[in-house]
């Protein structure tokens, strides 16, 4: 669903105001209309827009003041401005405009076309900018949380192999090894956010190549379940393959990177004894892929926060398994870059459902 956007219209003339509403209004805007360089300086100052239209010829405050005291709101101090005018065609008139801060100069009558199809121009501006300054926002965020997990690991592993460089020599055999542990356990976590890091990174990147194949379900079942066998006889879990002889259209590393991920994460949750079942799906042009376990389930208010980057939300394993927080949000970006989407279900105590729908092969 579109955003809506907001288009300021000022114009002394009611009749001309209507007639310039009909010709750029459409579903996914709001065209606020007003009579006076006041109301529209009021306006301003309550709501951002992606554009201004502004005639020029208004008594009190004309178009020319109008904008300079708009150009000097919080809301709308970059926010263009085209001028409309019946009167003033003059050069200098024009120079007066632009600096105002207009980005364009109409002289009535103009084709209503051109108009809208000018009004479309900086509403795709607009939309484009705020996507921007969203994905901006979000990558703060997740590079602050990058940055304080790191610095939250290299502490402990600082502290510790210090420690163990100046007491080497008077501590006990068994001292060591108990340090020497806990050194090589936080180094692997600080190896494991570092590689899933790098694998995000690259998968945002405009470079990353996908190459999608025909592609046989159950070859990369097995393969994944291969992978997790050892974790997963350790805690006497039962991997099960129910999936059907499924053909897919996807990226063969993509997916065995995506179920694999899944199905670690479901070692992870699940307590000794527990099940974890692999089944597909054939849903018209697509095919479901669901891999559900008996862990501990997921609280209702943490669905949302699974597969984004920007949130650090990760809990340990049922054998205290530690997790960098960010194996979700690959899946769902690969998932994704192949045209399809992630699901999940959860009950707190019952275990989970995650799904994923990607495209099937079509001869």
């Amino acid at each position: 669903m579109d955003t809506i956007v907001n288009i300021l219209l000022v114009d002394d003339n009611p009749a001309k105001l209507e007639s310039i509403a009909t010709m750029i209004e459409s579903n996914s805007l709001n065209v606020v209309k007003v009579e006076d360089g006041y109301s529209a300086i009021q306006k301003a100052n309550e709501l951002k827009f992606a554009l201004i239209l502004l005639d020029v010829s208004m008594p009190i405050l004309d178009g020319y003041e109008t904008a300079a005291i708009i150009r000097e709101s919080s809301n709308n101090s970059t926010t263009p401005i085209i001028f409309i005018t019946a009167t003033y065609f003059e050069e200098e008139h024009k120079f007066k405009g632009y600096a105002s801060g207009a980005v364009d100069f109409l002289t009535t009558p103009f084709v209503p076309s051109i108009l809208k199809s000018k009004v479309n121009v900086f509403v795709e501006l607009y939309k484009k900018t705020k996507k921007l300054e969203k994905s901006l926002i979000k990558n703060e965020k997740f590079y602050s949380i990058i940055a304080h997990d790191l610095r939250s690991s290299f502490n402990p592993l600082l502290g510790l192999s210090q420690m163990l460089m100046e007491d080497a020599d008077i501590m006990k055999p068994n001292e060591i090894k108990e340090m020497s542990s806990n050194i090589n356990i936080i180094a692997k976590n600080l190896f494991s956010l570092l590689t899933d890091l790098l694998e995000l990174s690259s998968l945002k990147s405009e470079d990353f190549v996908y190459i999608p194949t025909k592609l046989n379900l159950k070859n990369t079942i097995e393969h994944v379940l291969e992978l997790n066998k050892y974790n997963a006889e350790s805690k006497n879990i039962t991997l099960e393959d129910r999936t059907q002889d499924n053909y897919l259209f996807a990226d063969r590393i993509m997916l065995q990177t995506i179920i694999n991920n899944l199905v670690s994460n479901a070692v992870k949750f699940t307590p000794t004894g527990g099940s974890i079942t692999i089944g597909s799906n054939e849903v018209g042009t697509n095919i479901d892929i669901m891999v559900t376990d008996t862990g501990l389930g997921i609280k209702p208010e943490n669905l949302d926060k699974l597969f984004r980057s920007d949130i650090k939300f990760t809990t340990n394993g049922t054998n205290k398994e530690i997790g960098t927080g960010l194996g979700l949000s690959i899946c769902a970006e690969l998932v994704k870059r192949q045209n399809g989407f992630i699901s999940v279900k959860s009950e707190l105590g019952s275990g989970t459902t995650f799904t994923v729908t990607l495209p099937k092969y079509v001869q």
